[in-house]
């Protein structure tokens, strides 16, 4: 069998700067993750984790964030989760912010470019036929171009555009964390 080559997402990851010192263990974690499941690491199969991807979507203002409210995880998050074979996180992103918000390639430009936006790697709790394990979730950046529209999918309970400055109560540290690296240069957050 050979080997799937992940020296593209190991230079992105090399590459790229954590924003603290969780997404730094976390960028070591899925390094390490790779040379330990360089067959299967990004397939649902493997049962110690596997690479998901996600995206956060701007609005064409780049004042906005799209996010979803998670029917099962009865939270508000960014669209992303489990690849179906591709070994690009971001192209796992950008069919899963397609399938749960009708937005396609062609309503997205890169923000701010093709790069990894952010890295978190968060445990899943076990359930019935599933063990506990881990989502490696590569973050990536869009913003949507003028007039595009958003739909709710069956996935989710509500779909919006929330303020960068105004996240839900129940946003997580790495939701945070992520939004402030889409904030434009010399803009502080609103008071």
């Amino acid at each position: 069998m050979n080997r799937i080559d992940w020296n593209f997402l190991r230079s992105q990851l090399a590459a790229h700067t954590s924003a603290d010192e969780k997404e730094a263990r976390d960028v070591h974690f899925v390094l390490d993750f790779l040379d330990a499941h360089a067959d299967d690491a990004h397939l649902r199969a493997q049962v110690e984790g596997h690479l998901t991807g996600s995206g956060f979507v701007l609005d064409a203002a780049r004042a906005h964030v799209l996010l979803l409210h998670h029917g099962r995880l009865n939270r508000w998050l960014q669209p992303g989760g489990h690849g179906e074979g591709e070994l690009e996180p971001r192209l796992i992103a950008l069919r899963e912010i397609q399938e749960e918000t009708g937005l396609c390639g062609a309503d997205l430009a890169p923000y701010p470019d093709q790069r990894i936006l952010d890295v978190d790697v968060h445990e899943i709790p076990a359930r019935p036929g599933e063990p506990k394990h881990f989502h490696l979730d590569l973050r990536y950046g869009f913003v949507a171009r003028e007039g595009a529209e958003p739909r709710l999918s069956d996935e989710s309970r509500a779909l919006r555009w929330v303020p960068l400055d105004d996240l839900p109560a129940d946003a997580d540290p790495s939701l945070h964390r992520a939004i402030k690296k889409l904030r434009p240069r010399g803009q502080p957050p609103a008071r």
